[in-house]
């Protein structure tokens, strides 16, 4: 047996043995070199498994009977899906005799239909939709789940169109861990193929967007499997939206799943929320916490791509468990749970990077903490800047490791062409490693000789005699008395030692979030540099995300100027540039999206000057009337730590244009 997707790259072999006997079990990695030592589970014996359910997808608050696809026998299982969350695993009706993950159903807020063979002219019940052509699929935006179980079976789907709509088609088949390749054709009502696809840009699952050309009322959606698998288990669901109209969506991911908190310390998460269709404030809630722990940071302003959560511990008893989180907007109409952030081929299960595992443990016997130490906190966040930030720590005594300075922000990691582009990140100019201070390392160490020399003197004390006892005995009370002296220069030394630091913060000149949270990360490392013992965080600053440059109009974004029918009409533009927050570079004024036959002046703004004048020159046969699109952008220099990107900000302008006489 091969590594199956399925089984998340384990494999099952299910046999018949053919007679009483003994046997043997081979199993090796699939390359025959496995990354090290690598543990397996094995379990033989007859079991129930189910890979998948049917339907895979259900609208969140409805009842649905799910269909188990494996060895159970097509058990149904009465299912009612929660009305919050994505993905939940099912339950297997005999858990004793089952093995292997429970396959998981999909929440949906769409309307989820299932296949219906339906005779012609027989309308199918109102949670199906026929996959013979007739009639026709109800509603748009709508999905649909069904199944191509014999060969060269075509699911057909219509669907009443209007000219001009821009629908998506999309099928999740592979993604579902079904093992059909789908194949996607749109088609009229007279079998002509408008549009196909195979493979869509990130998975052999198809995917079409596309716009009902005139005259088109009807489209027949087609549905076939190139490899023809023909078997329960060759599931698929096709979803049809409205490409000019998406449904709002969230994706919420965290960096970590797993974090321990102490008595009076905190640890925080780094959540990202990628949005689609919704651009307002939400809300973070968490199941059950650990008693004494409490959390902050739980809103995500409208725009912002995250939050730093914040869990800090108060009790003093240990306790733990696994709990969730789960976005949702003020309305409730968007919400998402939140899961670990994997690479893409990680082949973890979603309903369990879904869960969080969280311990509170007692206050820990020597200290370790992070804080800033700007005299003027900071409070915004100035495009094409690198503020320089003092901070300050406390080192747990008698660690001989380095501490790691960095920062954790809220940022969500910019991508080009779908790779990370760390230039266009919030970071730090340089990681900064703190040592320990020479007289503390000198200090430490003679520490630690004496501690061997005492061991070995005490070990000689206990089986010396006579004489050689008494001097044995001296012995031990010298090096005691040297030890105690010992720790008490470790801990001068440990006082003395400087205790602060400086972290320079790069922030990019594009940021497109209005906001961002901050902190700084502490991490204590072994002497060896290649073990983090410990991890502090500073307290969260959410800050604002400023443009240091400001165009300010001597009027209004919207000018009205008289057409004269011999002279045409000159529209000037005057005001100022304000450079902000220490910013003192040139800037060049350009205006764009100006109708053909405009002629426009642009200009070029030095450090040492303000005024600007530009002029906008529409000719005598220009027509009369509003004219919008023309903006005025600002741009500042090149900047050489966001790949030569400069800063930019521009004015949207509106001119009205009055018929002279």
């Amino acid at each position: 047996a091969l590594p199956s997707r399925t089984l998340a790259g384990d494999c099952r072999i299910a046999t018949k043995l053919p007679r009483d006997g003994q046997y043997t079990i081979e199993i090796h990695d699939l390359q025959y070199a496995p990354p090290g030592v690598s543990f397996f589970r094995l379990k033989v014996g007859q079991w129930q498994f189910a890979d998948l359910a049917f339907p895979p997808a259900v609208t969140r608050g409805q009842e649905v009977a799910l269909e188990l696809l494996g060895t159970t026998g097509g058990a149904k299982l009465p299912f009612k899906a929660p009305t919050d969350g994505d993905v939940i695993p099912t339950a297997f009706p005999n858990p004793q005799v089952a093995s292997g993950p429970p396959p998981s159903v999909l929440l949906s807020s769409l309307t989820e239909l299932v296949e219906s063979n339906v005779a012609t002219g027989v309308p199918p019940v109102a949670s199906q939709a026929s996959s013979t052509g007739e009639p026709p699929v109800p509603t748009i935006p709508v999905a649909i789940s069904g199944r191509l179980d014999a060969p060269g079976q075509l699911d057909q789907y219509r669907f009443a169109v209007v000219p001009g709509a821009k629908l998506t088609f999309e099928v999740f088949a592979e993604r579902l861990s079904s093992r059909i390749d789908a194949v996607l054709e749109l088609r009229n009502k007279d079998g002509g193929v408008l549009a196909a696809n195979d493979d869509g840009p990130m998975s052999i699952d198809p995917r079409l967007e596309f716009t009902v050309p005139a005259g088109l009322d009807t489209l027949i959606v087609v549905l076939r499997d190139s490899l023809e698998v023909a078997n329960e288990q060759a599931i698929y669901r096709l979803v049809v939206t409205n490409a000019d109209k998406p449904t709002s969506e969230v994706i919420a991911t965290a960096k970590s799943d797993v974090t321990n908190i102490a008595s009076g310390e905190s640890q925080v998460f780094e959540v990202n929320v990628s949005r689609r269709g919704y651009d307002g404030p939400l809300q973070l809630s968490l199941g059950q916490l650990p008693p004494g722990v409490t959390a902050t940071g739980t809103e995500i302003l409208a725009g912002a791509s995250g939050t730093l959560l914040t869990l800090t511990g108060a009790g003093d008893a240990a306790s733990q468990l696994v709990t969730s989180l789960m976005l949702k907007s003020p309305d409730g109409t968007v919400s998402a749970r939140v899961r670990t952030d994997v690479p893409a081929d990680d082949r973890t299960p979603v309903w369990l990077r879904e869960q969080f595992a969280i311990a509170a443990t007692p206050k820990s016997a020597t200290p370790f903490q992070i804080a800033w130490a700007d005299a003027q906190p900071m409070t915004q966040l100035a495009l094409m800047s690198k503020p320089a930030i003092p901070v300050k720590f406390v080192r747990p005594p008698g660690m001989l490791g380095p501490i790691r300075l960095t920062f954790v922000t809220s940022q969500l990691e910019p991508r080009v062409n779908n790779q990370p582009n760390l230039i266009l990140a919030l970071r730090p100019e340089r990681v900064v490693e703190v040592p320990v201070d020479p007289p503390v390392v000198a200090a430490i160490n003679a520490l630690k000789a004496l501690d061997t020399q005492l061991a070995e003197a005490v070990k000689q004390a206990a089986v010396a005699q006579g004489d050689a006892k008494t001097a044995a005995d001296a012995k031990v009370a010298d090096l005691t008395t040297k030890k105690t002296a010992a720790e008490t220069a470790v801990r001068e030394a440990e006082a003395k030692a400087p205790s602060t630091s400086e972290l320079a913060l790069v922030i990019p000149s594009v940021l497109p979030e209005s906001s961002c949270d901050v902190a700084i990360k502490a991490e204590l490392l072994n002497p060896e540099r290649n073990i983090v013992l410990r991890t502090a965080y500073s307290t969260v600053r959410r800050l604002a995300v400023l443009n240091p440059i400001a165009v300010k109009l001597s009027g209004t974004t919207t000018i009205e100027q008289t057409l004269d029918p011999k002279a045409g009409a000159v529209v000037k533009l005057t005001g100022k540039i304000e450079r902000l927050a220490g910013f003192k570079g040139d800037v060049n004024l350009t205006l764009t999206g100006q109708p053909g036959g405009v002629a426009i002046t642009n200009v070029a703004i030095n450090a040492d000057q303000t005024d600007f004048a530009l002029e906008l020159r529409f000719p005598v046969n220009f027509a009369a009337g509003e004219v919008k699109g023309i903006k005025l952008i600002a741009t500042g220099p090149p900047d050489p730590l966001t790949g030569n990107q400069p800063i930019r900000t521009e004015v949207e302008l509106i001119v009205k244009l009055v018929a002279g006489s």
